[in-house]
């Protein structure tokens, strides 16, 4: 049987856009094993050997690493040629690695929904150069630069909530503050991005024994704490997902034990089995109680920690609390972005970057590449 690399092509941009990834890579595999068996002339092996090159990459929008370019065209051509040893051995050194770089395809990218959870710090003037009015345009042009389709912001005041709306043209924001349940206190708001997303509902609950109560505040809490959630619908997948956006208490160790168990039995009355994205600052780091009660996978109602499951390893620092000082203070995070339900991740990071050796704010952003299944 001959396959023209037209054909090939379009075959495997079929199966792209179908988000087939699994049958792209079996569809390559089985390419080269039919270019074995068809005789080609000398001059015909170049035309081919480009076809083989469009139909494996061209349809992905993608670059292959200098390193591996020659490589690369080395082997498409051998598949034009029925070098059959040779290219069997580079398949199995080489190709096939290379070929599993491909299973974040065009539809997947896509289809990519951009998470980030970012503590801003609180307006307050005695932060002298570190202050919120030296540090506003940063915060939105990290939002804008890294294109995040939704994002939880921790101790956003009111006139903050307003500054950033006003630096995000297409963005809209949902939250009240936490001391009255409108405009007073911090927010724990929700900024997404209305040109990718459609909110559906929100709410807002406290961290307390009795949920319902503006300004309450639970436990051994030093603050009254919340949780503001939503629902969207995406308008290019069209698939629907919950949003919960947190930041616990940072002196009440019974109030971030107790806010924990409290977010996992609301994250399931609220959202159910529907897929859901859970940011907040936690104020706790891996091995501490909240967390471990979080991502505790004998618990039934359990989270999972995005950064466990990212396809891409990890890009940046581990810590994510700086105190505005000229790096992390430690290498482990308080700041985090959860999932649940059908939730795949493609990507994880802590963005560290800075200005004049500024960043900022005081905690780094977190950002994660995710697809709701």
């Amino acid at each position: 049987m001959a396959v023209s690399g037209v054909a090939a092509a379009t075959m495997v941009k079929t199966m792209a856009l179908a988000g087939e990834r699994w049958l792209i890579v079996r569809f390559g595999i089985s390419l080269a094993r039919i270019a074995f068996t068809q005789r080609v002339g000398g001059a015909a092996n170049a035309t081919r050997s480009y076809l083989y090159h469009r139909a494996f990459v061209g349809v992905f929008a993608i670059k292959i690493p200098p390193p591996h370019l020659i490589l690369y065209r080395i082997a498409i051509h051998l598949f034009a040629c029925k070098k059959r040893r040779t290219i069997l051995l580079i398949m199995k050194k080489i190709l096939l690695p290379f070929f599993s770089l491909l299973m974040i395809t065009r539809s997947d990218a896509q289809s990519a929904l951009n998470v980030m959870t970012f503590n801003i710090r609180y307006d307050n003037p005695r932060d002298s150069l570190n202050a919120w009015q030296y540090r506003k345009d940063k915060v939105a042009g990290q939002l804008l630069f890294h294109h995040a389709h939704i994002v939880g912001v921790q101790e956003a005041l009111h006139h903050q909530v307003m500054e950033l709306q006003e630096r995000l043209l297409q963005y809209k924001y949902t939250g009240v503050g936490r001391t009255d349940g409108k405009e007073k206190g911090e927010y724990a708001a929700i900024f997404y991005d209305t040109t990718r997303l459609q909110l559906l509902q929100t709410a807002t609950f406290w961290l307390a024994e009795q949920t319902d109560i503006p300004g309450k505040k639970g436990w051994d809490a030093a603050i009254e704490r919340i949780v503001t959630w939503a629902k969207f619908k995406d308008r290019a997948t069209k698939k629907i997902f919950y949003h919960f956006n947190t930041h616990f208490d940072h002196v009440g160790k019974i109030a971030r034990r107790e806010s924990a168990v409290l977010l996992l039995k609301k994250v399931n009355e609220i959202a159910g089995k529907t897929p859901s994205v859970i940011t907040g600052d936690f104020n706790a780091h891996p091995g501490d109680e909240p967390i471990a009660v979080i991502v505790d996978k004998q618990e039934p109602l359990h989270l999972t920690d995005s950064k466990e499951l990212t396809v891409a390893p990890h890009y940046g620092p581990d810590g994510t609390f700086n105190a505005f000082q000229p790096k992390e203070i430690n290498d482990q995070p308080i700041d985090y972005i959860f999932i649940k339900n059908k939730v795949s991740v493609l990507a994880h990071a802590t963005l560290s970057q800075s200005w004049q050796g500024r960043f900022s704010s005081d905690h780094f952003p977190v950002f994660a590449a995710i697809k709701i299944e």
